[in-house]
């Protein structure tokens, strides 16, 4: 969402050029002396580099573990030293102005910027404002650049967030505000009575039906998921197709065992991904 394009690959796919929309700001904080502050490449970099930090023990070190130039070398710097140098240069990840951001990785890597679930899912965060609240307390009061800012949270009632009136694009909303609700029946409950707009998954599915006929209501089923399971056949006893063919039907058959259902009653796909347009059939308003 901060890029203003697509980005540049060159080096035969080591080397991207991410170019940063100008004028996003992160929302005003007292770590800014109240004031608002343009999210920069100096930002991504540094959230960039916290997940590699081995005190913050982030569980998406995977994004960048031995996938950028001279990133293992500061990692293990930072755990002989027992403090990871954000200023150190890095190879792998340089600011080439203001709004650009260079990243190379020893090999090439598509997936490293293609796939949502790499550098399109990290955080950035302000440098000042991490280092002032600490990991607890950013925790706590976050700071973003997003549509929204969050005005109070509590773990066992929820979180309320504000419009943020800098954000680049309109918001249509005031404010939005989670609940916790642990009982799945007393979730179902609070929607139909009107007390919550939106329940993101139905856990008690024996209600599946009786909300699906309430026109008052509109459930949405999702395509679905998949998970990969990798081997690395260089060595054994992988590394004999026999081993993997044997492995691969006994997964197989144990998933028809189990009967695997989804909530519209619909077995989990086997032998691979499911086609798209199978999905595309499935993911449709109902109710």
């Amino acid at each position: 969402m901060t890029a203003a394009a697509m980005p540049q690959v060159t080096d035969n796919g080591k080397t991207w050029l991410i170019r940063l929309k100008k004028g996003i700001v992160f929302q005003a904080d007292p770590a800014f002396k109240g004031r608002k502050r343009e999210l920069t490449v100096n930002d991504y970099i540094y959230a960039f580099k916290r997940l590699m930090d081995p005190k913050v023990r982030s569980p998406n070190l995977g994004i960048f573990e031995n996938k950028l130039v001279g990133g293992d070398e500061v990692v293990e710097a930072a755990k002989k030293s027992g403090k990871f140098d954000y200023d150190a240069p890095l190879p792998g990840l340089q600011a080439l102005d203001r709004y650009t951001v260079e990243i190379k990785t020893p090999v090439p890597n598509p997936f490293l910027v293609a796939d949502p679930n790499r550098i399109a899912s990290v955080g950035i965060v302000p440098r000042e404002a991490i280092e002032k609240l600490g990991e607890d307390g950013f925790a706590r009061r976050p700071i973003g650049s997003g549509p929204f800012a969050l005005k109070s949270f509590s773990t066992d009632q929820g979180a309320v967030l504000e419009r943020n009136p800098n954000y680049w694009l309109p918001v249509y909303l005031d404010k939005v505000e989670f609940v916790v609700i642990p009982d799945p029946t007393v979730q179902i409950l609070a929607l139909t009575a009107g007390e919550v707009d939106i329940v993101p998954y139905l856990f008690n599915l024996d209600s599946m039906a009786s909300v699906a006929k309430n026109p008052k209501l509109a459930t949405i089923s999702r395509g679905g998921s998949y998970r990969g399971l990798g081997f690395n056949v260089t060595k054994p006893p992988f590394d004999e197709l026999e081993v993997r063919e044997l492995l691969a039907r006994e997964l197989g058959d144990r998933v028809e065992e189990c009967g695997v259902l989804r909530v519209a009653e619909q077995q989990a796909h086997r032998g691979g991904v499911e086609p798209l347009a199978n999905h595309r059939h499935r993911a449709r308003p109902a109710g």
